[in-house]
């Protein structure tokens, strides 16, 4: 096994096509990389399962981070008790927020685009871990998806 992921060291790619993020400081580390392109991110967010340890750097920090970097958001969440107060933060926290109601539009994880080829996915359940796919056709594929639902919920 060794000697093969040596060999992978040696190929062709210079930068790796998904990147895995375990932890608190790494899961911040994944956030941040979403804002350094700027521009617009798509977002399936669960407000279901929302990590403690990052509580103060995604209302706070992450939020001032936006702002500077001129990143504006468009978030699909799930019908339920924090989505109506999630979305009355639209105004200060440089997003647009639809409110998708009930089943089975149920969210387990959350889902980032960022950056016209990258996707973030982020799962706070159990073990907090996530990952960025770097591809420009999976990127398309989830935000033909996201702007199905996006359009389905204009009021």
């Amino acid at each position: 096994f060794v000697k093969e992921m040596t060999k992978m060291k040696k190929s062709d790619f210079l930068e790796p096509k998904i990147k895995i993020f375990e932890g608190d400081d790494a899961i911040i580390n994944l956030y941040s990389q979403t804002l350094e392109n700027g521009g617009l991110q798509k977002s399936f967010l669960t407000l279901d399962a929302f990590h403690v340890g990052l509580k103060q750097f995604l209302t706070k920090q992450f939020i001032e981070l936006k702002k500077r970097k001129k990143v504006f958001s468009r978030v699909l969440v799930a019908s339920g008790k924090r989505s109506e107060r999630y979305k009355a933060l639209d105004g200060v926290s440089n997003r647009e927020t639809r409110i998708v109601k009930g089943h089975p539009f149920q969210l387990y994880a959350e889902i980032v685009l960022f950056g016209g080829t990258q996707v973030a996915i982020i799962d706070f359940h159990q073990q907090i871990y996530g990952m960025v796919i770097n591809s420009e056709t999976f990127y398309k594929t989830v935000e033909t998806l996201f702007d199905f639902v996006w359009q389905a919920q204009k009021f």
